[in-house]
């Protein structure tokens, strides 16, 4: 560990001055989305139980797919046309609507009705332990012992649905709070207590929703804003990500995520070839995130 720790030589902020990790979840933590994995829970419980669900979940996963094509395809201006990053996240913030209904499609479906939260926490445990669930190379072994050994507090802000399935995931690492959504007894998912009482207005659907809860948690904290590192994959991470440190985690300089913040004129560097001003940068998993060096030593 101790090899490990000299490693840690180039890149943002002093490490003596870190407040907090702060990580998404899926696609960050996990090498894939896990929503279909927790969809395939709720479905393996109803047939347990005997239940059939309100309407067919294909119906649900579709009428999703309708929506969010019908918002791309029409929106105005056109992605080639987004060239300012102003324009990307109002386009962005849009996508609440879309998702909103989705999640509440989700609630009447019933395909989580029944399920309690230590139901969550036991299956995502269970996910991570016979591999349904994977998580990013060095992750285990080499990022959260080196954060357990620095006492680097870590929190996790996740659009995910169920933050007891988040919870059974990473129930084997040091994890201090993790901000997302739940799923009730009645299958309807509602937001985190931190932006105001659990409720279906209250969910964690766009960039915007996560970057109110990361200065939520910033404030409830009392952390250093300066001094938070946020880790994200996906375009629901870009207002968390250029709001403090970010690290880009994607297999390669073609992501989604990567060629949006370059079309809308941010510059995204590898973290192989980081110099010491950057604030963003990219790395394909926690293994190469260590190699290379995290934060100057003190």
């Amino acid at each position: 560990m101790q090899r490990l720790l000299r490693r840690l030589n180039t890149m943002l902020i002093d490490n003596s001055q870190i407040n907090a990790l702060v990580l998404d979840f899926d696609g960050t933590i996990t090498k894939q989305d896990t929503i279909s994995v927790l969809a395939s829970i709720g479905q393996a419980f109803q047939r347990r139980h005997h239940h059939s669900l309100k309407q067919p979940w294909t119906s649900v996963v579709e009428a999703y797919g309708r929506d969010f094509q019908d918002y791309t395809s029409t929106y105005v201006p056109a992605p080639v046309d987004r060239t300012t990053l102003s324009e990307e996240l109002k386009f962005l913030r849009g996508l609440r609507d879309v998702e909103s209904a989705s999640f509440g499609r989700v609630g009447d479906s019933e395909i989580f009705h029944g399920m309690n939260k230590e139901d969550f926490s036991m299956a995502g445990n269970e996910a991570l332990r016979d591999g349904t669930v994977r998580l990013h190379d060095g992750f285990s072994e080499e990022f959260m012992a080196c954060a357990a050994l620095q006492n680097w507090r870590i929190y996790v802000i996740s659009v995910n649905w169920s933050s007891s399935f988040i919870r059974g995931v990473l129930s084997g690492f040091p994890i201090d709070t993790i901000i997302s959504n739940e799923i009730r007894s009645d299958g309807i998912i509602v937001g985190p207590g931190i932006l105001g009482p659990p409720s279906k207005e209250t969910v964690l659907a766009t960039c915007l929703d996560k970057a109110h809860a990361l200065k939520a948690l910033v404030a409830e904290q009392n952390l250093d804003i300066d001094n938070v590192v946020y880790f994200g994959d996906s375009v629901s991470d870009i207002e968390c990500l250029i709001s403090v440190k970010g690290i880009i985690m994607s297999s390669g300089p073609d992501s989604s995520l990567i060629k949006t913040l370059k079309r809308t004129g941010v510059t995204v560097q590898p973290i192989t070839c980081i110099d010491k001003s950057a604030n963003l940068v990219w790395a394909s998993n926690y293994r190469e995130i260590m190699s290379v060096a995290l934060f100057q030593p003190v």
